[in-house]
């Protein structure tokens, strides 16, 4: 009886054993990784183009209500008024870059993943991110986003309460500092992404041969986003550490001076460094 049992055990952990092995080889098929790809250029394409148009279409009616919410409000003092409609301009600027990195980075890794893990075809994966964009455009930024920046103009302080303002010295070094912040940010973050970028990609693609053993097709894949991820890395470090250095230099240049402010942004990217660092393992 001990035997029977024991060789029935054996049995069926030699079945489980074998059906891990089986399930842990099996490839994705051609079909489907080819439409995967598809699907994040299709998806890319069309989610930079509607929300890139959208937000480039919408711009100037945002912008112009910024600077008439901010001239208007009661709740901060003039030369704190000062120094956001200086920043205004810069703001403007960086707003289509970030919708262009944003959203194609966004619509490639959607559609790649909609299509992979949820395989969902091109024509539906499109057919919701033109929904999507089409939300986007008719009521989430009208509806909410530019009608919250006029919402600021309106707001009244309660009896008795003053504006928050800043000295106009402040104004000015936050002014430079934010300047001088979105300029270290920007090309420092770039240099670091692309220091660290050969590095990072090369442990990506160590990793996923490991992962990927006996598994062509999956590792051909998932390589080949990973070239996608590292092309869309530098540009993306450029646009976020302007905009992250444009809002570190202003904060630090009108609350401590600007070369404060310019210490502060060199210790960003140092510890943005060390981040890529860690992620390498070293």
């Amino acid at each position: 009886m001990d035997t029977t049992i024991k060789n029935s055990n054996l049995i069926l952990n030699t079945t489980y054993t074998k059906h891990n092995e089986d399930e842990k080889e099996k490839d994705i098929p051609v079909g489907k990784a080819l439409k995967s790809l598809a699907a994040a250029a299709a998806d890319g394409f069309v989610s930079t183009v509607g929300y890139t148009g959208s937000t480039i279409y919408h711009l100037p009616k945002a912008v112009y209500e910024a600077a008439k919410s901010i001239i208007k409000t009661d709740v901060i003092g003039p030369n704190l008024k000062v120094l956001c409609l200086a920043l205004l301009p810069l703001a403007t600027v960086l707003t289509p870059a970030m919708a262009t990195i944003g959203s194609l980075g966004y619509g490639i890794f959607n559609g790649f993943g909609k299509a992979l893990d949820e395989n969902k075809t091109i024509k539906q994966i499109i057919n919701e991110e033109i929904q999507n964009i089409k939300e986007f455009h008719n009521d989430l930024v009208p509806n909410k986003i530019i009608k919250g920046i006029t919402k600021i103009g309106e707001e009244k302080l309660e009896e008795g309460e003053k504006p928050t303002d800043i000295k106009i010295i402040e104004s000015i070094k936050g002014l430079i500092g934010g300047v001088i912040g979105m300029a270290i940010d920007s090309i420092g973050a770039t240099a670091i992404t692309a220091i660290n970028l050969p590095e990072l990609i090369f442990k990506g693609i160590k990793e996923t041969i490991k992962e990927t053993k006996g598994q062509p097709v999956k590792r051909t894949l998932l390589l080949s986003m990973l070239a996608i991820a590292g092309a869309l890395a530098l540009p993306a470090s450029t646009v976020g550490g302007a905009v992250y250095g444009l809002y570190k230099g202003t904060k630090e240049g009108y609350q401590n001076g600007i070369l404060e402010s310019i210490k502060e942004n060199v210790k960003s990217l140092e510890k943005y460094h060390e981040i890529l660092r860690d992620l390498i393992g070293k």
